[in-house]
């Protein structure tokens, strides 16, 4: 349940900035009225959108049996609109889908630490700062139950780190895009 949020938001998203960028449609689309934070909103919504249904689809047919779906839909697509925000600065950093594959799992690969607290692995206070512990507290716990604390602290990183992506997908999309600065290979 986190993985595909996560690979569906960020490598897709990705997929669509190339492809946006190859066709030119950024020059149309900015000399509208539609204003950077409303792009960016429509990306990170859709997205989060097609992987919440998808993951209550899996959960439904995979589990057979009931689970907390406010946990789940809140958690997976906080979850999906964290990697879908973050995928746009590798993506407009890099100039071809190889090399965009190829690269951008570096940006992304201190999120998956917090499975190895998951599965017992490894126990650090530091994967609290990560957002991925949020959102496996909140997939798990709609099975499990979860307490008070847990649920807040799992929004609120979340929630935090969504904001943060939203700053750097923006500031990227206005330096690449809107000021036509170049990018990497």
């Amino acid at each position: 349940m986190l993985s595909d949020p996560a690979v569906l938001g960020y490598f897709t998203i990705g997929a669509l900035v190339m492809l946006e960028r190859g066709q030119n449609l950024y020059a149309g689309v900015f000399s509208t009225p539609l204003r950077v934070n409303e792009y960016l909103a429509a990306k990170a919504l859709s997205l989060g959108v097609i992987s919440t249904a998808s993951s209550l689809l899996i959960i439904v047919v995979g589990l057979g049996r009931w689970v907390n779906p406010l946990y789940v839909i809140l958690g997976v697509f906080l979850t999906a609109m964290l990697f879908t925000l973050a995928g746009f600065a590798p993506a407009l950093q890099f100039k071809s889908l190889p090399v965009f594959l190829v690269m951008s799992p570096l940006y992304i690969v201190g999120f998956n630490l917090p499975i190895l607290h998951y599965l017992g692995l490894v126990d650090s206070f530091l994967f609290y700062l990560l957002p991925t512990t949020g959102s496996l507290l909140l997939i798990d716990g709609s099975l499990t139950g979860l307490s008070v604390w847990q649920v807040v602290y799992s929004l609120t990183v979340l929630v935090v780190w969504v904001l943060g992506a939203w700053y750097l997908a923006r500031k990227v999309l206005e330096r690449y895009i809107i000021r036509g600065g170049g990018g990497k290979a």
